[in-house]
């Protein structure tokens, strides 16, 4: 079990968040304020799920993009969960 943990800005892009996962071979990102409280974690399981699902959306017509230069805190609140 790891003890050092990747942090993020709210105002980062899903793109620099997944970057920092990567570069700390993470699985995770902690998401925090300007006062350095955590907001929200989000996983590569996240990630997952929301790929997964526009995959399926556009394999039936949709045409679902994944905006990754979007704020992490947009994208946290805009992710379904089923």
């Amino acid at each position: 079990m790891s003890k050092s943990f990747v942090k993020v800005q709210a105002t980062s892009t899903v793109k620099e968040s997944v970057q920092a996962m990567l570069d700390a071979r993470q699985s995770c990102v902690f998401v925090v304020d300007e006062n350095d409280l955590l907001e929200s974690i989000m996983t590569l399981s996240d990630l997952k799920r929301v790929v997964l699902n526009a995959a399926k959306a556009t394999s039936q017509g949709d045409t679902t993009v994944i905006d990754v230069r979007c704020d992490l805190m947009t994208y946290i609140l805009s992710m379904e969960y089923y």
